[in-house]
């Protein structure tokens, strides 16, 4: 599919064809912008993130520690492509594809199984106002809230049960979210 486009060149009408998406973009050129990874804040230091991996990581056995990295780390990559590539119909709350969204469910009960697994209080105490969030982002089609869970998920992965976030198994959907901290969690602050 395309998009046709024409121009008026001082009386001169110019016609080009442009991808769907391109052609899309153009139409909600003035509607509002949503960035993925849009923060000023400071990376934390170093030995803060691995102090307070510790303290979480420590409370766990071998295996719900590994099965926390890689949930949490999939659910990221997994909101981050959802976001990037359905941010155009994500942005419309009367848009189809907010109703029976398998991703976005499924994410939301990712949530769930971390928030089972983490023995921490304060992860905990997060982990369930971000399903809160997540809960309240599906069911009034929001883009914003979703963009708010998206930033817990990404500070918990990059900044505290992955760190250092330089480690991938497969390329997240955009490399400038692993400079970026939002400081949405509470065990780091």
């Amino acid at each position: 599919m395309y998009g046709i486009i024409q121009v008026d060149d001082n009386g001169t009408i110019k016609t080009y064809q442009t991808s769907k998406t391109n052609y899309e973009e153009l139409l909600s050129f003035d509607t509002e912008k949503y960035y993925l990874h849009d923060s000023d804040l400071e990376i934390p230091k170093q030995e803060i993130c691995y102090e307070v991996q510790n303290k979480v990581l420590s409370e766990l056995d071998e295996n719900n520690k590994a099965i926390l990295q890689k949930q949490i780390r999939d659910e990221h990559i997994s909101m981050e492509r959802q976001i990037l590539e359905g941010i155009q119909a994500l942005k419309d709350s009367n848009n189809p594809v907010w109703e029976n969204n398998y991703l976005l469910t499924f994410n939301l009960q990712r949530t769930k199984e971390l928030y089972n697994i983490v023995q921490n209080e304060q992860v905990k105490e997060d982990l369930k106002q971000t399903i809160n969030l997540f809960e309240k982002a599906i069911n009034e089609h929001s883009i914003k809230k979703l963009l708010e869970v998206h930033k817990i998920i990404h500070d918990y992965d990059y900044w505290i049960i992955n760190y250092p976030p330089i480690e991938f198994e497969y390329a997240p959907p955009d490399w400038e979210g692993a400079n970026t901290y939002f400081g949405t969690v509470s065990i780091l602050k």
